[in-house]
C-alpha cells in the first residue's frame, strides 16, 4: 500500500497518483506481464489474472491465508521465526535418501490454493512484479535525467548572470572613466589665474589621491 498510495515507509506520493503505466498494469483488465496478454486464464483460480496485478495480488494473499488456516499451526502458536525463511541456507544434498509422503504430495496437486501459490512464483506474480520493477526503474531514470537537465539549465543561467555582471561592470567602469576625463578637460579650461588659491586647492582635491587630499588643505592654509 505504501508504494501505491504513499504516506508510509518514507514514500510521500504513491505511484497511483503519478504513474499512468503503473495504474494500467495494476488496475486495468488484462495481464500485460504475460508473453501472450490475450490469454489471462488461471485454471486453479479463474479470473485471478484477468483484472490487473492488484487483483492478482489480492487473490494470492487470499490463497496464502487459506493455506495457513488449513495446514498451518494456530496463530497463537506462531513463533518469531515463523515468517522467516530459516531453511534457505541449508544444504539438502547431505541427505542420502528423501522419502516423499504420497498423501502430502497429493495435497500439493489437489488443493487449488496451493497449486495457485506454487505456480505464482514462476508465473503471474513473479513476472507481474518484475514488470512493475521495470516501470519504477524507468521512472527513476527519467527523474534523474530531468534533474540533470534542470541542473545544467541552472548552471547555464548562473554563468550568463556572471558574464552579464562582468560586462555591466566593465561598461560602468568605462563610463566612469569617460566622465572623469570630461571633468579633467573641463577643469583644464578653467582660467586658474582668475581664481583664489583656496578655490584652486578645492578643485585640485577632486582629482588628487587620498593621501594627497589629506595633506593639501594644510599646505594651502600655510601658503595663504
Amino acid at each position: 500500500d505504501a508504494v501505491r498510495l504513499g504516506g508510509d515507509h518514507f514514500i510521500t506520493v504513491g505511484a497511483d497518483f503519478r504513474n499512468e503505466l503503473h495504474n494500467e498494469i495494476m488496475y486495468d483488465r488484462g495481464c500485460p506481464w504475460r508473453d501472450d496478454p490475450s490469454d489471462c486464464s488461471t485454471p486453479e483460480r479463474p479470473g485471478a489474472a484477468a483484472n490487473g496485478l492488484y487483483q492478482l495480488s489480492l487473490s494470492f494473499m487470499e490463497a496464502v491465508q487459506n493455506v495457513l488456516k488449513r495446514y498451518g499451526p494456530p496463530r497463537s502458536e506462531y513463533t518469531d521465526d515463523f515468517f522467516r525463511n530459516t531453511r534457505a541456507g541449508e544444504d539438502f544434498s547431505v541427505f542420502e535418501n528423501v522419502t516423499v509422503d504420497p498423501e502430502r504430495l497429493k495435497i500439493l496437486e489437489e488443493d487449488l490454493d496451493l497449486v495457485f501459490i506454487i505456480n505464482s512464483f514462476n508465473g503471474d506474480m513473479f513476472t507481474g512484479i518484475a514488470l512493475m520493477v521495470e516501470v519504477f526503474d524507468q521512472e527513476l531514470e527519467n527523474i534523474i535525467e530531468q534533474a540533470m537537465a534542470d541542473s545544467q539549465n541552472i548552471f547555464v543561467v548562473y554563468m550568463l548572470l556572471i558574464i552579464a555582471s562582468y560586462l555591466l561592470f566593465r561598461r560602468t567602469v568605462a563610463a566612469a572613466s569617460l566622465e572623469a576625463e570630461k571633468a579633467r578637460a573641463f577643469v583644464a579650461r578653467i582660467p586658474a589665474h582668475a581664481l583664489k588659491q583656496l578655490e584652486i586647492d578645492t578643485i585640485a582635491q577632486l582629482f588628487a589621491d587620498d593621501d594627497q587630499s589629506d595633506s593639501a588643505p594644510a599646505q594651502s592654509n600655510e601658503e595663504v
